[in-house]
C-alpha cells in the first residue's frame, strides 16, 4: 500500500479563533549523557543512513494495491515541530529529541501551498488547481456562482475513480464531512459554504438555478453513495429545521439545518437498499463498537503559528519562555521582551490575540497553558488566517519515491493515481498518461515530476562523491523559500506562486531539525556545528562538543574539538573553501575551521572581555586567529569581517564608503599578513582582494590561495 501524509499528525487540539488545547506537562526529566565524541550523533545518523539505503535497494516500481491520505489541517512544519516536542514532553522528557511515527517514512517532498482548504483539497484530491472555494471543479467556475458550475467543469477525486474500479474507498474525519477538505472528495461546487441547501439558496435566491448546484449534503448521498465508510461530524447538515433531535454528548435538544424538509439520512438508507446493502448510520462511539463487520454493509457515522523565544530545552511548549537571550525577567524568572512583558514560545502572525489601540497584553499571572488560552498576534482578526508557506509531505510504500522535491498540491492526487493505476492513468505502460483535458495543465506538470523521480530511481546507486557543495541560506526556512519563489515570479512579472527556485528541482528533499543540546531554539553556530562537523552542541559554542560550556575558556579543552567535513576532506588532500556574504568569522562559516566556546569571539577585543584571566587566554584563541591557523590550506575564503583581522592601530579605507576605518583587534598583530606569510612559507602564493576589481584582474593560478575580507 502506499501511505502518504500531507501536515500529518494531531498532538493537540487546535481552534480557529487561535486557542490551543494542552495538557499539564509532567515534570520535565534531565537528559541522558550523551558522548563526548561523535559516537551519539554519529550513531543516530548511521541509523538514517542505512534507512536511506535499504530503502533505495527495495524500491521497485510495483503498483500501489491500496492508498491512505492522512491530512491534519494547518499541520506545516511549525506544527509538526511543536507536535514532536509536545509528545516527548508529555513522555517526561525535554522534547526535542523525539521523533512522530511519520516522520520515519522513507520519502519526503514538500508541497506549495497557498491556499485555502477547498482548494487545496481539491488539487491534493483531484489533481487539479481551482478558484479558492471552489470544491471538486475546474478554475472556470467561479465562486459562489451557481451558473458557472457546468457538468462538464467537474473534476473526480481519485476515490471515485478507484470506487469505478471497484476498489473499496471512504472518509474518516473529525470535521464535518461536508467541510472543504472532505467535501472534494465527492462533490462539486462553486462554494464549500454550500454545506446545506439554507446556505446555498442565501447565494442562489434563483430557485430555477437551483438544480444547477446541489448543496454539498445532497452530493454526498448522491455521488459517495458507493463509499464503504463515511465518519465525521455535520449531522444537522443532512436533517431538515423541522426535524427535532438529540445531541448525543450534551444531551441537548437540537434542530437540523436543511429548509428542503428532506432528511439526508433516510435518503441514504433507502439507497443503500435499493443496492442489495445493509446500511449502517451510528451517532456514538457505542454504536460503532456494538457494529458486527459486515461485507455488505455500507457505514455513515456522523458525530498558522511561528515558534522561537530562545526556548531552552525541555521549555514546555504551551507555557512561558523562561530564558532570555538578552537578559531580562520579571520577579517569576519569566523572560522578558523589550516592552518588559513575558511571552511564549508560540505566537500567531494574525488572529484573535492581538491587541487593538493598545499594548501587547500583559500575561504575567495569566495561566498559558489552560485550554481557552488565545495566543499572542500581530495582527488582529477574528480567527487566525491561513499560512502561506509550504508543507510536507511523507509518504511510504509503492510510488512513495515519487515525493521528491517541492511539488505543486495537485501533484499528490498524480501520484495515487499513478501507484494506483486509475483514472487516466491506468492505459498506458505503468499508467504513465494525461489524456483528460480538464487535467492537461495540472498533469502535465505532474508528469514532469513524476518522470524526474522515475529518472533518478532508476540511475541512483551508491556512487562515491567527487565534490561536495553545501549552500545554506540563512533563515531559509520553509516561508522563506515560499516568499523567495513568489518574488522571484513577481519580479518577472508574474503572479508569482506558480515559479519554482533552481534548488527546487533538486531531486531530493528533507527536513532537518534544529535543536541545540540546550535550547530549544537554535542558534547560528550551534547549527553550524551540527551540519558542519556532525555534533550538536550548546547554543552559542563552535566547532566542540556539548562538554564546553558557552563563554567558558577553560572548559574548551582540544579533545574536545571536533572536526569539520571541509578539514577532514582538506586532510585527505581535497581542495576547500569557504564563500559567504556575512562576516568569515561569523557563527556560520566559523564553525567549519574554528573551536571556540563563544561565537562572540571573533577578535581578541571580544575574547578578552569574557576571559580577563591573560593566562587562560591561550586556551581559547579567537576565531580570525584560529582562521589563520585552522583553514591555512582552504584554496578560498571569501566573505566579510575584515577590521577582525587588523589591529587598533591600523587605519584602512572602506572600500565601498570611502570613509577611514580601524581595524578591532587588541594584539597589535595584522592577521591579513600573517596569513599572506604563512602562505608563501608554504611555497604559494597567497592573494588578498577587497574589490570586486580585483577579483575580476586576477588570473586563475593552480597554486593560488585567495582571502577576500571585502565587508
Amino acid at each position: 500500500s502506499i501511505l502518504l501524509g500531507s501536515l500529518l499528525a494531531t498532538v493537540c487540539k487546535s481552534f480557529p479563533d487561535g486557542r490551543i488545547s494542552s495538557r499539564l506537562l509532567p515534570e520535565t526529566r534531565s537528559q541522558p549523557g550523551q558522548s563526548s565524541d561523535l559516537s551519539h550523533w554519529a550513531k543516530i545518523a548511521k541509523q538514517d543512513l542505512q534507512i536511506a539505503t535499504d530503502v533505495l535497494r527495495q524500491t521497485k516500481e510495483n503498483r500501489a494495491k491500496n492508498a491512505i491520505l492522512f491530512l491534519g489541517d494547518g499541520m506545516g512544519v511549525p506544527s509538526i515541530t511543536v507536535g514532536r516536542i509536545l509528545k516527548g514532553q508529555l513522555a517526561g522528557n525535554s522534547g526535542e529529541e523525539e521523533i512522530l511515527e511519520f516522520e520515519r517514512f522513507p520519502h519526503t517532498g514538500l508541497s506549495k501551498d497557498t491556499p485555502d482548504s477547498a482548494g487545496t483539497a481539491t488539487a491534493f484530491l483531484c489533481g487539479v488547481k481551482a478558484k479558492s472555494g471552489t470544491m471538486g471543479v475546474n478554475e472556470q467556475v467561479i465562486s459562489r456562482n451557481c451558473t458557472s458550475q457546468l457538468k462538464e467543469r467537474n473534476v473526480m477525486s481519485f476515490l471515485n475513480e478507484a470506487q469505478q474500479l471497484g476498489k473499496s474507498v471512504g472518509i474518516v474525519t473529525t470535521t464535518r464531512i461536508t467541510h472543504a477538505t472532505p467535501g472534494a472528495a465527492y462533490s462539486h461546487t462553486a462554494s464549500r459554504d454550500w454545506e446545506d441547501d439554507t446556505e446555498r439558496n442565501s447565494d442562489v435566491p434563483n430557485v430555477n438555478e437551483r438544480s444547477m448546484c446541489p448543496d454539498i449534503a445532497e452530493q454526498l448521498v448522491e455521488y459517495a453513495i458507493n463509499y464503504t465508510v463515511i465518519f465525521g461530524g455535520g449531522r444537522l447538515k443532512f436533517l431538515p429545521k423541522n426535524e427535532i433531535t438529540i445531541d448525543p454528548i450534551t444531551g441537548r435538544n437540537v434542530s437540523g439545518s436543511r429548509s428542503d424538509s428532506v432528511n439526508l439520512i433516510n435518503k441514504w438508507k433507502q439507497r443503500q437498499e435499493g443496492y442489495g446493502r445493509r446500511p449502517v448510520y451510528l451517532e456514538t462511539r457505542k454504536e460503532l463498537q456494538d457494529t458486527p463487520t459486515d461485507p455488505n454493509a455500507a457505514y455513515f457515522g456522523l458525530h498558522v503559528f511561528s515558534i522561537g523565544g530562545w526556548g531552552r530545552r525541555g521549555q514546555p511548549i504551551f507555557g512561558k519562555v523562561k530564558f532570555s537571550y538578552f537578559n531580562r525577567f520579571n520577579s517569576k524568572g519569566e523572560a522578558l521582551g523589550f516592552d518588559d512583558l513575558p511571552y511564549t514560545p508560540l505566537f500567531y502572525g494574525d488572529g484573535p490575540g492581538a491587541p487593538v489601540g493598545r499594548p501587547r497584553a500583559n500575561i504575567t499571572d495569566v495561566d498559558t497553558e489552560q485550554e481557552n488560552y488565545k495566543q499572542q498576534a500581530v495582527v488582529n482578526f477574528p480567527i487566525e488566517s491561513h499560512a502561506a508557506e509550504d508543507v510536507p509531505i511523507y509518504a511510504r510504500g509503492p510510488g512513495s519515491h515519487l515525493f521528491h522535491a517541492t511539488h505543486e498540491q495537485s501533484y499528490i492526487a498524480h501520484v495515487i493515481k499513478y501507484s494506483l493505476c486509475v483514472g487516466s492513468y491506468r492505459a498506458e505502460n505503468y499508467c504513465l498518461s494525461s489524456s483528460s483535458s480538464d487535467l492537461s495543465h495540472w498533469a502535465k506538470i505532474a508528469k514532469q515530476d513524476l518522470q524526474t523521480a522515475t529518472d533518478v530511481l532508476r540511475q541512483t546507486k551508491e556512487n562515491r562523491a567527487k565534490n561536495a557543495i553545501l549552500f545554506l541560506g540563512d533563515g531559509m526556512g520553509v516561508p522563506s523559500i515560499t516568499v523567495g519563489r513568489i518574488l522571484k515570479g513577481q519580479l518577472a512579472g508574474n503572479s508569482g506562486e506558480e515559479e519554482i527556485l533552481e534548488f527546487e528541482r533538486f531531486p531530493h528533499t528533507g527536513l532537518s531539525k534544529t535543536y541545540n543540546t540546550d535550547m530549544q531554539t537554535p542558534d547560528s553556530a550551534g547549527t553550524a556545528t551540527a551540519f558542519l562537523c556532525g555534533v550538536k552542541a550548546k547554543s552559542g559554542t563552535m566547532g566542540v562538543n556539548e562538554q564546553v560550556i558557552s563563554r567558558n575558556c577553560t572548559s574548551q579543552l582540544k579533545e574536545r574539538s571536533v572536526m569539520s567535513f571541509l578539514n577532514e576532506a582538506q586532510q585527505l588532500g581535497k581542495s576547500v573553501g569557504i564563500v559567504t556574504t556575512t562576516r568569515i568569522t561569523h557563527a556560520t562559516p566559523g564553525a567549519a575551521y574554528s573551536h571556540t566556546a563563544s561565537r562572540d569571539w571573533e577578535d581578541d577585543t571580544e575574547r578578552n572581555s569574557d576571559v580577563p584571566n591573560v593566562n587562560e587566554r591561550s586556551m581559547c584563541p579567537d576565531i580570525a586567529e584560529q582562521l589563520v591557523e585552522y583553514a591555512i590550506n582552504y584554496t578560498v575564503i571569501f566573505g566579510g569581517g575584515r577590521l577582525k583581522f587588523l589591529p587598533k592601530n591600523e587605519i584602512t579605507i572602506d572600500p565601498i564608503s570611502g570613509r577611514n576605518v580601524s581595524g578591532s583587534r587588541s594584539d597589535s598583530v595584522n592577521l591579513i599578513n600573517k596569513w599572506k606569510q604563512r602562505q608563501e612559507g608554504y611555497g604559494r602564493r597567497p592573494v588578498y582582494m577587497e574589490t570586486r576589481k580585483e577579483l575580476q584582474d586576477t588570473r586563475r593560478i593552480p597554486k593560488l590561495h585567495t582571502l577576500d575580507c571585502s565587508q
